[in-house]
């Protein structure tokens, strides 16, 4: 069950979307012209989160390649004042150290504009 919420929830953050933020951080951009990749910083803060554009670029994933090795132990939604939203996923690496990543969310089902 939980890794079935943790699939939703890296599938809502990384389907690109029409509105988001003009450096991929602020408003503006249109994210459907952005190459899907990781964006952003290394995760280590709030201010260095990473960004997934792109259906095949999931927290997961970006978690295995920085972190081989290790589970992600939990996720928490952040949502500080203004708009921007985070999932901070609490990571148990290889040699036992937790660390928290943040990744910044972008829009979710609500923003997805259908024809």
């Amino acid at each position: 069950m939980k890794r079935t919420l943790i699939c939703i929830l890296s599938l809502l953050l990384s389907i690109s979307i029409s509105r988001a933020a003009g450096d991929l951080s602020s408003e503006g951009l249109d994210l459907s012209k952005v190459k899907p990749g990781f964006y952003g910083g290394d995760g280590t803060s709030q201010k260095r989160a990473v960004i997934a554009v792109g259906l095949d670029y999931s927290v997961p994933r970006w978690i295995a390649q920085k972190y081989p090795g290790s589970a992600i132990q939990d996720v928490s939604l952040v949502i500080p004042p203004g708009k921007k939203r985070y999932d901070v996923y609490r990571v148990r690496k290889r040699d036992g150290k937790i660390v928290d990543v943040w990744f910044q969310l972008l829009g979710g089902l609500s923003d997805i504009k259908l024809p």
